[in-house]
């Protein structure tokens, strides 16, 4: 019965968005103008911060539910429990953030498809992820676990620090190595999206050796990345703000994410943006946050716990090494995304309500900054770097651009 009520209200969010389609008839007609190719490359598909299907278990059961994610469970009546699941904790003696220690989770479908296609399997149209590409390269002659492979990794987790030796390098490396190996040795070309960028940069910069590169890596495919963070990420953190799930208010959101490890690797840095970039003003206070100073935001309003997540991101960020790889740009223009946030509230409540954003350009979640900052690879290291700007594309949208899946095709297979 309880499946049917979820099945039932997953229905109903769906509606809402008149999303239950599994493709679009765009998406189709593109399709089947796609030939297939002989000479294929094996590919591996790294997702960006929320992007990743995840599940879990209680520690002392055996049955596996969604984690992430879940519209039935965001409405009324059923939020709070699913919050419970999906909340982490945070450590500041070993900086390390963890599930709730009553379950045990892991990404869906490691090294297939399944937990980075789509997010909720009910609700496809408004939870597309890689799902475009992986069609688009399916048409072109790719088959799952072929040379087709998933990453998905457990984002809530994932900062600069932890991901060094919680075991997701550990886990990428081997998946790599086993496509390299099913495919008699030909090199893999890697593709990120977003936070899924600069996981994967780190990973190739400070984890694996120059020799293993040399070996197993074609080329690292950028698709939107926040190379210096985003100031969305600062706003999510500071203030409660509307989120992609429309059954979620703008407090449930803040009390969600403001643990999540993610999204505090994606705040903005000095990769491109100088110390003393605005990010804040808070009129009451005649105060100014910048890169440098983010921390004011929470050290003055006893938010020790954020506090902490971005001490801790400041001094274990991994910059702007080069992957020492072949690798190609892929970024939007054009849509208006957050330059600055103007918190009008008084001295002792600006921090409770959403600011008003002043706009920039970029893909309307990223400054057009930060995407362009791998940019100055091209003098960092002897492997080419080139780069694609797609215009008027939002940050999640590109993966669904024709312009996008037809040259990442032409990348990877001939």
């Amino acid at each position: 019965m309880l499946k049917i009520v979820m099945f039932i209200l997953s229905v109903a969010v769906a509606e809402e968005f008149e999303e239950l389609d599994d493709e679009s008839i765009e998406l189709i007609e593109f399709l089947d103008g796609i030939t297939r190719r002989r000479d294929l490359d094996p590919v591996v598909l790294v997702p960006g911060l929320a992007g990743s299907h995840l599940e879990y278990r209680n520690r002392t059961g055996t049955k596996w539910n969604t984690l992430w994610l879940n519209f039935g469970r965001t409405l009324p009546g059923l939020w709070q429990a699913y919050k419970k699941v999906l909340q982490v904790n945070y450590d500041p003696v070993t900086e390390t953030y963890s599930s709730n220690p009553n379950i045990v989770t892991r990404p869906v479908d490691y090294g297939g498809l399944k937990g980075v296609d789509y997010l909720d399997p009910v609700v496809k149209t408004v939870t597309k992820m890689y799902h475009p590409l992986i069609r688009t390269l399916q048409e072109t002659g790719y088959e799952e676990g072929k040379n087709l492979f998933g990453a998905p990794y457990d984002w809530r987790l994932a900062n600069a620090k932890q991901v060094m030796s919680n075991g997701m390098y550990a886990q990428l490396k081997d998946l790599i190595e086993r496509a390299f190996s099913i495919n008699k040795g030909k090199k893999v070309h890697v593709i990120g999206h977003s936070c899924g960028c600069i996981f994967l940069r780190q990973f190739l910069s400070d984890y694996v050796t120059k020799e293993w590169k040399e070996k197993h890596i074609a080329s690292f495919i950028s698709t939107s990345g926040p190379y210096s963070g985003s100031v969305e990420a600062f706003a999510h953190l500071a203030a409660p703000r509307k989120w992609v799930i429309p059954t979620l208010s703008p407090n449930d959101v803040h009390e969600l994410v403001q643990n999540f490890a993610g999204i505090y690797w994606m705040l903005p840095n000095m990769n491109a943006f100088p110390p003393s970039k605005v990010v804040a003003r808070i009129p009451s206070l005649k105060t100014v946050i910048t890169v440098e100073n983010m921390t004011a935001a929470f050290a003055t309003t006893g938010r020790r716990m954020k506090l902490q997540g971005v001490e801790m991101t400041q001094k274990h960020i991994s910059h702007m090494e080069p992957p020492r790889v072949p690798v190609h740009i892929f970024v939007s223009n054009g849509k208006s995304t957050t330059k600055e946030v103007i918190y009008d509230g008084t001295a002792n409540n600006w921090w409770k309500k959403a600011g008003t954003d002043v706009i920039q350009d970029g893909d309307g979640t990223v400054p057009i900054e930060s995407l362009l900052a791998p940019t100055k690879w091209k003098t960092m290291q002897n492997e080419p770097v080139d780069l694609t700007v797609i215009p008027r594309e939002s940050h999640l949208g590109i993966v669904g651009s024709k312009q996008y899946l037809l040259a990442v095709r032409d990348i990877v297979s001939r």
